[in-house]
């Protein structure tokens, strides 16, 4: 799947999407690992009394800098409590 056809999907889901990372990130020592990855997040997925759920979603590109195609997807929510 091209990135420009799984952003829009993130975005028509109600996801807010981050832009891609500048490659001069690749020069920095103190960077995260994955400092490629474009993040996409709702949050609050869910929200209560005494606590919310955030969803997060990463897409990673074939390889740093190349946003065309997904190589691969992984999400998590996170459960906070108030």
């Amino acid at each position: 799947m091209t990135f420009e056809d799984a952003e829009n999907i993130l975005r028509a889901a109600g996801f807010s999407v981050k832009r891609h990372p500048d490659a001069s990130q690749a020069k920095d020592p103190n960077r995260a690992i994955d400092w490629y990855v474009v993040g996409a997040a709702i949050d609050p997925f869910v929200e209560r009394l005494l606590g919310k759920v955030e969803v997060y979603v990463g897409l990673y590109p074939d390889s740093p800098g190349d946003y065309t195609i997904v190589k691969d997807v992984k999400g998590y929510f996170l459960i906070a409590q108030l």
